[in-house]
């Protein structure tokens, strides 16, 4: 099955892509691209998120809280998006406590 990529590849090429439409190494570029895209895609989804995760708990515009994640990547030396899941899940665990507890606005 085709990712949302190939396929839209195939649209804009106009045509379904064959095996044999051009030499191996071109073909095998385009598909790591493809792969790059879908990654870069899933990254971007990851750090909005926990953008809006220091939002709702800062009160922060979206410049400063994405400067925040930033800055936590860069003095700790690791990646924007590894910061991101564990922010992301470190929230999503604590509302999920709070609800079981009762606890909370919810």
């Amino acid at each position: 099955m085709k990712s949302p990529f190939e396929a839209g590849l195939d649209l804009v090429i106009g045509h379904p892509r064959r095996g044999a439409d051009g030499p191996p190494e071109v073909i095998g570029g385009l598909l790591e691209r493809i792969g790059q895209l879908e990654q870069a895609v899933i990254s971007h989804a990851v750090i909005d998120q926990a953008v809006g995760v220091v939002i709702a708990l800062e009160g922060v515009r979206s410049e400063q809280a994405f400067a925040m994640l930033k800055e936590v990547s860069q003095t700790t030396n690791v990646k924007l998006r590894t910061v991101a899941e564990h922010g992301r899940a470190s929230c999503a665990h604590t509302v999920s406590m709070a609800l079981v507890r009762g606890s909370g606005p919810w």
